[in-house]
């Protein structure tokens, strides 16, 4: 990624297009659109808000929603997003309750809107995961249902992690499988798991590959994209795994 991606941390396809992927980092108010065998002079940058720690990137239809660590929701009309500057940029306050967010997916298939906690304070005295779910429209965000992901199920898959604090990074669903893909920078895991959230598989990440892993998507095709902040390397960096059915 180009020096202005070196703390992206977050990532989308529109429409499940693996022709072209939108990014944020955490740092400015823009959202960055490039294809992936471009030169890095090549992509694209569109200013929707102040300079701010924004998160997660997840695209609905014709708009790209962007979540700030403070759980404050930016909704960006698409059509803008080749622009400059973007007009038509409204911004959610208080839909979720005070705490810190990264983690963002909007599912075009039931229209919802998944935004799950990475520290909540009504998660602090168990092992759970708060996701407040919100209706989707064409111009708003209702809020849903709160489910709660158990994170003592890690325990049964890595043992020496059975009590651990889940701190999830990224969210997406594979679109071939109907699966969660939960990411935790922190924790350095990849957890999988079914529709009700219950976990099928848990991958520990190396750190000399995934330096901070902060953002997930799956293409059409099912191909997983993970991307990673700079840390201590030169450059952040967006990793493509292709999809292998017979895994």
């Amino acid at each position: 990624m180009p020096k202005t991606l070196s703390e992206i941390s977050g990532n989308a396809f529109y429409a499940g297009n693996k022709d072209r992927l939108y990014a944020i980092e955490d740092e400015d108010g823009y959202i960055y659109s490039f294809t992936l065998d471009a030169a890095m002079d090549q992509v694209g940058t569109t200013k929707f808000g102040k300079k701010g720690d924004y998160e997660d990137i997840a695209i609905y239809k014709n708009t790209a929603i962007v979540l700030r660590s403070d759980g404050v929701l930016f909704t960006v009309p698409m059509a803008e997003v080749n622009h400059p500057k973007a007009a038509g940029v409204q911004e959610w306050k208080g839909l979720l309750p005070e705490g810190e967010y990264e983690s963002l997916f909007a599912n075009e298939k039931n229209n919802q809107l998944y935004v799950m906690c990475k520290s909540c304070r009504a998660d602090r005295k168990n092992s759970a995961v708060s996701i407040y779910i919100f209706d989707l429209t064409a111009d708003s965000l209702r809020p849903g249902k709160h489910l709660s992901f158990d994170a003592t199920q890690l325990g049964y898959y890595i043992p020496s992690k059975k009590y651990i604090v889940f701190k999830p990074s990224a969210i997406a669903i594979n679109p071939l499988t109907d699966e969660w893909y939960i990411l935790s920078s922190v924790n350095k895991l990849l957890v999988v798991a079914d529709r009700n959230w219950n976990v099928k598989q848990v991958h520990e990440l190396r750190s000399s590959i995934f330096e901070q892993p902060e953002g997930i998507s799956f293409d059409s095709s099912g191909n997983l994209y993970i991307s990673s902040e700079a840390g201590e390397n030169d450059a952040g960096v967006v990793m493509k795994f292709a999809y292998n059915p017979k895994k």
